[in-house]
């Protein structure tokens, strides 16, 4: 309690009136825009639409183009018009940001504060420019995220168990020991303190170690059960070893973690919180993660294009949006909203980054809205239903996602991973890596009834399956160019 009235009162307003960040201002006006009416989050939101798209339509080739073509006229644009102005604005993908990189979808003038950031999705890359501002902005909903997980927005002590070793090697690895202490030392040995690296360094030890008091450790390696029981292990002593209150990781690692701390009869009591760290955690993934914790799971969502979009109530795997850092809408194929309960595209705006405006960007996932902004219709809780990509549309015509196949393949107490892989139009095999005996023939029914075929899928088993290049698995891969399972 001391600490965080120390920095909520002292250092932070100290630290902002001697620097150029206002984080913590921008925390507290998250705060209150989460606890405002639907009309006051309207209006805010739509005064900064405008100011974003004035500023593509003003400041960036790519955009300029884009309001000839669709007649957009940005001297016109206020917060009255500004949503029906980005109605006319074409939906954009990965390939848009990255034909254009980065003179024309930059704007233009000074380039002093700008940082360049690279997300690492279950896609290509796309690097993205932020400035100062953005930068603010993702600190503060790091802080709103923990607020919202354990009810206070400084760090309990916490471990990360990121999906891949570039969240570690690009945040950690720079010049010079990671302990505070000894990179003060050691900075000010070789002359660098007042550099700007070693000033952002500096920045980036203070934020895991005292704001956040997080330590990252390395992604769980894909291996056999009995080979990755040894590092799992080790993970869950220094989980109680260490009190540890907050443990985020891929949800793939945190139900490996909590069944293997099942298998031990393990017993938490201090953990407060669990978040994933990017990646889909369907019902019972969250059941089986939250029962063997003794701890809420709290789904937060976000990517690394746009930064946080949302975060879940306790325990529950409805998202509530961020409408201040983001306007969110949920599309059919054709780019129009769809109706409350049905499932369409994620398509989102980003509402803080003036360096390089995303606007109307389709991130690559299904959800569905299931609460509405009585305002303007906007989706205000989502549900996640997984990645566009690892959807099946079956020969009937029936969406299969992979919120859907997760909670297929992990509803057997068993398995503890899988991968569908479809050959042809109602031909499918799935590899399973299991810890003990699964019913085949159970779960093969079980998968024809939910594909809606009448060809029985082929079930194999593996003693491991290969993450993807971003560490994170995929549920669901098409496979045309085999001709038998």
């Amino acid at each position: 309690m001391i600490k965080q009235f120390l920095f909520s009162n002292i250092v932070f307003p100290l630290v902002e009136l001697c620097s150029s960040t206002n984080f913590w201002s921008l925390y507290k006006e998250m705060l209150r825009f989460q606890n405002s009416d639907d009309r006051q989050r309207s209006k805010f939101q739509h005064k900064k639409l405008a100011t974003l798209i004035k500023t593509a339509g003003k400041d960036v080739e790519y955009w300029q183009e884009v309001f000839v073509e669709a007649g957009i006229d940005v001297n016109s644009i206020v917060p009255e018009n500004a949503v029906q102005t980005l109605k006319k604005i074409p939906v954009t993908n990965k390939l848009v940001y990255c034909s254009g990189f980065p003179d024309k979808i930059t704007v233009k003038g000074t380039q002093d504060n700008w940082q360049y950031l690279s997300s690492a999705g279950t896609t290509d890359r796309m690097t993205v420019v932020t400035d100062f501002n953005k930068r603010d902005h993702l600190r503060a909903a790091e802080h709103l995220n923990l607020n919202i997980a354990i009810g206070q927005p400084l760090g309990k002590p916490g471990i990360d168990v990121p999906p891949h070793a570039c969240n570690i090697i690009c945040g950690l690895a720079d010049e010079g020991p990671e302990p505070l202490f000894q990179y003060i030392i050691w900075s000010i040995n070789n002359k660098s303190i007042f550099s700007q690296t070693s000033i952002s360094d500096l920045r980036g030890r203070i934020e895991r170690q005292i704001l956040l008091n997080r330590k990252t450790l390395l992604p769980v390696k894909a291996a056999s059960w009995d080979e990755m029981k040894e590092q799992l292990d080790n993970y869950l002593d220094m989980i109680l070893d260490e009190n540890i209150e907050v443990l985020r990781g891929l949800p793939h690692f945190l139900f490996w973690l909590a069944k293997r701390a099942k298998e031990r009869n393990l017993k938490f009591s201090k953990i407060k919180a669990v978040l994933p760290y990017g990646g889909l955690a369907s019902e019972i993934m969250i059941k089986q993660i939250s029962n063997a914790f003794f701890a809420p799971f709290i789904n937060v969502y976000g990517t690394g294009e746009v930064g946080a979009i949302g975060c879940s109530e306790k325990n529950d795997d409805a998202i509530m949006v961020y409408q201040n850092l983001v306007y969110l809408e949920i599309l059919d194929d054709d780019n129009e909203p769809v109706e409350k309960g049905k499932p369409g595209k994620i398509v989102v705006t980003d509402l803080t980054n003036f360096a390089m405006p995303i606007i109307r960007y389709e991130i690559g996932d299904i959800g569905v809205a299931i609460q509405s902004q009585e305002e303007d219709n906007l989706p205000r809780v989502i549900q996640i239903l997984g990645r566009q990509q690892e959807s099946i549309i079956t020969s009937k015509g029936k969406l299969v996602t992979a919120r859907d196949l997760q909670n297929l393949f992990f509803g057997y107490e068993n398995i503890l991973n899988f991968k569908l892989v479809q050959i042809s139009n109602d031909l499918f095999k799935a590899v399973i890596v299991c810890n003990n005996e699964v019913d085949k023939k159970s779960l093969a029914k079980d998968l024809a009834e939910l594909l809606g075929t009448s060809l029985k899928p082929s079930i194999k088993e593996s003693a491991f399956i290969t993450p993807e290049a971003s560490g994170k698995y995929v549920a669901f891969k098409v496979n045309r160019l085999m001709t038998h399972v």
